[in-house]
């Protein structure tokens, strides 16, 4: 039998560098100034990421990678970013994994 692909919810850890972030899924999930309902926030200084759990799986997926993508520019020293940066490079990415498969086998082969 043919090994079943993980479900987003299997993912736990992320590993942004060097820095392991454990990714939660709850809901609600509020911003700490405004205390906006968010679909998704990184916590940087906990290395914690938080997703919305009652979003489907595909937008979990997505806000997941927007919040990678959050953590990859402030790792790389790009603090003060746009938001629509991760924003459309998520879907972006999200996109160019599921077209071009072959793609995450090349990199996982190192």
């Amino acid at each position: 039998m043919a090994k079943q692909p993980p479900k987003i919810e299997d993912i736990r850890l992320v590993w942004i560098g060097s820095v392991p972030y454990e990714v939660v899924y709850k809901s609600p999930i509020l911003g700490k100034d405004d205390h906006k309902v968010l679909w998704g926030h990184i916590q940087q200084g906990e290395q914690r990421i938080e997703v919305d759990s009652l979003l489907p799986p595909e937008m979990k997926r997505i806000v997941l990678m927007h919040e990678i993508i959050h953590g990859l520019l402030t790792h790389a020293g790009l603090t003060d970013h746009l938001e629509e940066i991760p924003e459309r490079l998520a879907y972006q990415l999200d996109n160019l994994f599921i077209t071009n498969p072959d793609l995450l086998t090349l990199w996982m082969s190192g």
